[in-house]
């Protein structure tokens, strides 16, 4: 059985979250969004086929990065810091948040986050803002894997909420995060869509060649095997 040595006091610092605020994003801007939501899900199909277009959609995300909100992460193993910020509240079906590495060297990201029942994004990736990066590597489902998990409601702040999160929980390996460089992590809702409640915590540490087990990430993030 999975237990948390440190659960409690863990638990007890839980409702510490850091709330990013939004501006309000013009008209304009809001017509890219929704255009760049219909084009998120083809990516899958055609960005190894097509080049071109995966090129025009990074170039975009990168156009509309001014208007995605920073966040903070952190970059020691072991430690979180989570944030909340509402996504989507446009109605552009597209959105994202920004990141820059305080890293000295190459880093790996693990992130645990979570959205509100039935607001969870059809898709979600990572873009550099001055290059290429290897995104997220697809990995097979077993006990486990990570990836759409538990809700970890005993360990992370929605656990203190009323309303029910669904968590999903992730790393990025191979050193693709750069020291001082900016990224962004953006999700697509699809045409529309309500408002999507963000938790994250993003950790960056050092890295490793391959996608690591379940545990692992989570120790990265600060929860520890009994």
């Amino acid at each position: 059985m999975l237990v948390f040595a440190s659960l409690r006091a863990w638990a007890e610092d839980s409702a510490k979250v850091v709330e990013i605020s939004r501006v309000v994003v013009p008209a304009e801007v809001v017509a890219e969004l929704k255009a760049t939501a219909v084009m998120a899900p083809e990516l899958s199909a055609r960005s190894e086929k097509d080049p071109e277009f995966l090129a025009r959609f990074e170039a975009q995300v990168r156009k509309l990065a001014p208007h995605f909100p920073l966040v903070p992460v952190t970059d020691r193993f072991g430690t979180n810091t989570f944030f909340k910020v509402r996504l989507n509240e446009h109605g552009g079906g597209f959105d994202g948040i920004r990141f820059i590495s305080p890293a000295t060297s190459e880093r790996d990201l693990v992130w645990l986050f979570g959205f509100a029942t039935n607001t969870l994004p059809r898709n979600l990736y990572i873009v550099a803002l001055d290059g290429p990066i290897r995104g997220f590597r697809f990995v097979p489902n077993s006990e486990r894997s990570p990836g759409v998990r538990e809700d970890y409601s005993e360990q992370a702040p929605w656990g203190k909420w009323a309303e029910k999160y669904v968590a999903v929980i992730q790393d990025l390996p191979g050193g693709e995060i750069k020291p001082a460089r900016e990224y962004v992590l953006w999700f697509a809702f699809g045409p529309g869509g309500s408002n999507a409640d963000l938790c994250a915590a993003i950790n960056l540490v050092p890295p490793k060649p391959a996608s690591r087990l379940l545990n692992e990430i989570e120790a990265a993030l600060g929860f520890l095997w009994d």
